[in-house]
């Protein structure tokens, strides 16, 4: 078996990470396979940066829309967009490789054309990570449900980016027999009730980690001292633009502090961030705060979530978070609201809290629930065999095995 997995970035943020985490297991387990990105940052030698080649009239239009129309396009939106109409000739490198299947991650960002990904000729795999196959350049929504009634038909392409790019993935990809690999019941859902690819065959099958680097290390001095962290107890958040992307929920997360100060002493605990370009100390709504910047160590994030009591996901959406499946490796807690996927991370005080959505007041009676626990060393042992019974590498891997199998074989017969 052999595979060619397609992917924007092998290390470089969330998603990317959980494509090369996957690609090595399927190495591991006996899966050929070949990581195939638009932006490497990785030394791995079984990583491939893909050279675009196209033609003379396609390169003038990639410039023209990345550098004219990309711009005007992205001022009308906050969140994440990936508009995919730049020729890539990707399509060429999959279709002559002697893979038997391809496995596409995350693909925005031009990673390939809309209708190369339809030139296709190898069985298709799409791992979803979030909401974009069904949508237009966005990844999430939470207030549009066009993705299941259809989009109307734009009356100009400029005007109306949205419905445009969603009548292409209608024109070019909802035709196609793809298998879509979803993170979580929740997303699998989505796609399920969606316009475009209801009829399609919808798995889930659970992000992975590597369980033996994320694992409880417990309180290491040299890294409390490295942070200059004190005594107090450790509520630990992060994410990729942690503090910038609103998705992500910072704003939320503040409020909550606020009100966690009348539910416990206030002296009784300190705020430690990562995955924003700030480091150092300062302090917010009264407390101590701790950035410690990008942190790309894997091992090094592993000791950050070991040595704090509890890890908090205050998002507003989101699939299947790693950093939730990371903290429970690591024998962390973690709260979070009622949203997305993380209620399948989360057991609801057993290995932390689902706080009702947006409800600061619960957010924070959630965290004080944590910290206040009598039986603290019970949630960490709960927390690390949830992720080892459901996100360890090995058990992703040969979920994907039998998949492959199954799909490879159909398109032989």
């Amino acid at each position: 078996m052999k595979i060619l997995y397609l992917s924007y970035s092998d290390i470089s943020g969330g998603a990317a990470k959980g494509a090369y985490r996957l690609h090595h297991a399927f190495l591991d387990n006996g899966i050929e396979s070949e990581l195939l990105v638009r932006r490497k940052s990785s030394t791995d030698n079984t990583v491939t940066q893909y050279s675009v080649t196209v033609s003379e009239h396609q390169k003038k239009l990639n410039e023209y829309l990345a550098h004219t129309l990309y711009p005007k396009w992205k001022k009308k939106e906050k969140s994440t967009q990936s508009f995919n109409l730049r020729y890539t000739g990707v399509h060429n490198i999959i279709n002559n490789s002697d893979a038997d299947a391809i496995i596409l991650h995350w693909i925005g960002a031009d990673t390939i054309h809309l209708k190369e990904i339809q030139k296709i000729n190898k069985p298709i795999i799409w791992r979803l990570a979030d909401m974009w196959a069904v949508l237009g350049s966005i990844h999430y929504t939470d207030n549009d449900n066009q993705y299941i009634s259809g989009y109307n038909k734009y009356t100009h392409v400029i005007d109306d980016i949205e419905s445009a790019i969603w009548h292409r993935k209608k024109r070019y990809l909802s035709h196609l027999d793809i298998t879509f690999v979803c993170g979580s019941n929740w997303l699998s859902n989505k796609i399920k009730e969606s316009y475009l690819f209801s009829k399609k065959k919808i798995l889930t099958i659970p992000s992975s980690i590597d369980t033996d680097t994320f694992k409880p290390f417990g309180k290491i001095k040299s890294v409390k001292n490295r942070y200059q962290l004190d005594d107090r107890a450790i509520v630990l958040f992060g994410a990729q633009s942690a503090i910038n992307d609103h998705r992500k929920g910072f704003d939320l997360l503040k409020r909550s502090l606020q009100k966690l100060k009348k539910l416990i002493n206030p002296d009784a605990f300190q705020l430690l961030v990562f995955g924003t370009e700030h480091s150092g100390k300062t302090t917010l709504v009264n407390t101590p705060i701790t950035f410690t910047g990008f942190i790309n160590n894997e091992s090094e994030l592993a000791q950050l979530y070991s040595m704090s009591d509890v890890m908090i996901l205050p998002s507003r959406m989101d699939n299947l978070p790693f950093t939730a499946i990371e903290s429970l490796s690591c024998g962390t807690p973690v709260v979070g609201f009622n949203i997305g996927g993380i209620p399948e991370i989360i057991d609801h005080k057993k290995n932390g809290y689902i706080a009702q959505a947006f409800d600061t007041n619960e957010l924070a009676k959630g965290i004080a629930w944590v910290l206040l626990n009598p039986d603290k060393m019970k949630l960490r042992k709960l927390a690390r065999e949830k992720a080892l019974s459901q996100y360890a590498l090995k058990v992703q891997a040969e979920r994907y095995k039998a998949l492959l199998q199954e799909t490879v074989l159909s398109t032989q017969v």
